[in-house]
């Protein structure tokens, strides 16, 4: 995950998956279907991010791994 957005239930996503799953569906959450007015009420997770980023120095051969997982376009949201 490069870039973890909060919904306004508290749970993160990758940013374009989320953005791109709402274009889609409906400003609602992927996974509790909780609703919220748009895309704008979700919130960069700069913690996650910085716990990736964290993660990733202390541990430098996950890093090929991490990597292969970005790929946001492969996650499937049911609908």
């Amino acid at each position: 995950m490069s870039e973890p957005y909060q919904t306004p239930s508290g749970i993160s996503y990758e940013k374009e998956a989320l953005k791109s799953y709402v274009e889609k569906a409906g400003a609602k959450d992927p996974i509790t279907s909780e609703p919220f007015r748009s895309f704008d009420d979700c919130v960069p997770n700069t913690a996650l991010k910085n716990s990736i980023k964290l993660l990733l120095k202390k541990n430098p051969a996950m890093i090929d791994f991490y990597e292969a997982s970005c790929d946001w376009r492969e996650v499937v949201f049911a609908e």
